[in-house]
């Protein structure tokens, strides 16, 4: 678990802005994704705040402490991570009316579910200004939470080494892939066991209503004659685990042009 911890009672509180300012407008759904670095949600565990009056304004800085649920955007941000994300707001105290200004983020309060968009600066995750907390219904929240479980059931349903045997005029090959994580390494070998090719390359899962989809990318070739060589570009394959059967069927996703064909690899147990 990595948690990125802010003593809460040492935050520096700066405002780069001018008092008087302008309101900040709303970021819209699609300004909120894009302009995130990080995208996750989560129960808030406590409120950390610090208050100091400066010329008229009582002005507040906070830590809210969440418990990670869902990742919907970013890296090194796992679920069950705690995440420390920091944001502010300043209150009018003075006479009369005060002039145009920001009055910082909403506020969340201990228990509340939040969709946190998130801006990683100097180490620090500083909320998007001033919408960047969004509530999350609990039907939302369990949805996401099923959707990452289904994630990682499909990731570990594929690790370990799969074996294939190839018959051609040439003679007999094994074609063993193995999966690390999201990586994947890939291994011909003649009747002699001599290495014929090896290329590694990283990998991505996805699930529909219906399939499963396996893409992937950043080929690099480290044995064989096209040793040396790259191929980035992605590619991608239905496929299905079984037991110790993982079928893949090529040729049938939109943009693929390749011979429609199916192959099945066997679980090679340990």
């Amino acid at each position: 678990m990595i948690d990125r911890i802010i003593p809460p009672l040492v935050v520096a509180f700066t405002l780069t802005q001018a008092t008087v300012q302008a309101e900040v407008p709303f970021l819209s759904a699609d300004e909120l994704k894009s302009d995130s670095s990080h995208i996750v949600v989560g129960k808030v565990q406590a409120v950390y705040s610090t208050s100091e009056e400066r010329k008229n304004w009582q002005e507040t800085s906070s830590v809210a402490e969440i418990m990670v649920s869902a990742v919907e955007k970013g890296h090194d941000i796992n679920v069950g991570d705690t995440v420390y994300a920091h944001y502010w707001n300043k209150k009018w105290i003075g006479d009369g009316e005060p002039e145009p200004h920001s009055g910082g983020h909403r506020s969340v309060s201990k228990g509340e579910v939040v969709r946190a968009h998130l801006e990683l600066k100097n180490g620090t995750y500083e909320v998007l200004l001033p919408n960047g907390f969004v509530s999350v219904k609990p039907d939302e929240e369990t949805a996401n939470a099923t959707a990452d479980k289904a994630a990682a059931d499909d990731l570990a349903a594929i690790q370990g080494k799969w074996v294939r045997t190839v018959e051609t005029n040439r003679g007999t090959f094994q074609i063993l892939k193995v999966h690390n994580g999201n990586t994947t390494t890939l291994t011909i070998t003649d009747s002699n066991g001599r290495v014929i090719e090896e290329k590694k390359s990283e990998f991505r899962l996805e699930r529909t209503d219906n399939v499963h989809i396996f893409t992937f990318f950043n080929n690099a070739f480290t044995a064989g004659p096209s040793k040396g060589r790259s191929d980035n570009a992605p590619q991608s394959y239905i496929y299905r685990v079984t037991n110790d059967s993982f079928i893949e069927v090529r040729g049938i996703m939109i943009g693929d042009n390749s011979p429609l064909s199916a192959f099945t690899w066997k679980r090679l147990k340990e």
